[in-house]
């Protein structure tokens, strides 16, 4: 599903965020993306979705080649990927249910689909009890739900998460990764950037290690940090 080989991203004044990277991700897995702040795993995701370049090398996402994308196109790639983001970007003067019924309508999908679809997602979150509250009125836990709900609603290939369980309480950590297992259950290539020890150590799934923008470690079945 996703191939990189040999990428580096520069940035001006010389500063190198990815340096010759080669990854293969194959369809419906789930890779735990783990360094700490500046080891380039939000570069890595940026190239994925087209938000940056490659300054050398390939990326592939579907066998399809990043740097051959047209700009017109680029909306027609992002619509494979369902993101949730550090900030969640929820509108907070619309419901939950909007929120997620936004992602739809964006893609051209009105009316009671749209509706349908993210009372589906919402359930499948366990949230529909929260579909007429706005994002203010719930927890931190349940806004991360109705972030990954609204990514999920048009049923992604592939789902990224940037830190989702960030400032989370422990128990609230393990029930969002719970969540992501289930997405990946789907069939929908799953992969996390994360500084949350414990969650890594707790689910044993593929870990991808970076340090200073290279892959250091990359096993099947890992923990946050090697023993």
């Amino acid at each position: 599903m996703i191939v990189l080989r040999n990428v580096s991203k520069v940035y001006d004044f010389r500063v190198t965020a990815l340096d010759d990277i080669t990854l293969s991700i194959p369809k419906g897995d789930f890779v735990f993306l783990v360094g700490h702040n500046g080891a380039g795993k939000t570069t890595l995701l940026s190239l994925l979705v087209r938000a940056d370049r490659a300054s050398a090398g390939v990326v592939l996402v579907g066998g399809q080649d990043l740097a051959l994308l047209k700009e017109s196109e680029v909306p027609l790639l992002r619509r494979r990927f369902g993101i949730v983001f550090q900030d969640l970007k929820l509108f907070p003067g619309k419901t939950v249910a909007e929120n997620v019924a936004l992602a739809m309508q964006v893609q051209g999908c009105t009316g009671k689909r749209a509706h349908t679809s993210a009372a589906d997602a919402l359930a499948l979150v366990g949230l529909q009890h929260r579909a007429s509250f706005l994002p203010g009125q719930i927890s931190g836990g349940e806004q991360r739900k109705a972030a990954i709900a609204r990514a999920i609603v048009h049923r992604p290939e592939i789902f990224i998460a940037d830190e989702p369980t960030a400032s989370l309480s422990p128990e609230a950590a393990w029930e969002i990764t719970c969540l992501l297992m289930e997405v990946n259950r789907l069939g929908i290539t799953t992969i996390v950037a994360t500084h949350d020890k414990d969650v890594v150590d707790g689910f044993s799934r593929r870990v991808v290690a970076l340090d200073n923008g290279r892959i250091v470690r990359d096993v099947q079945i890992g923990k946050f940090m090697e023993n």
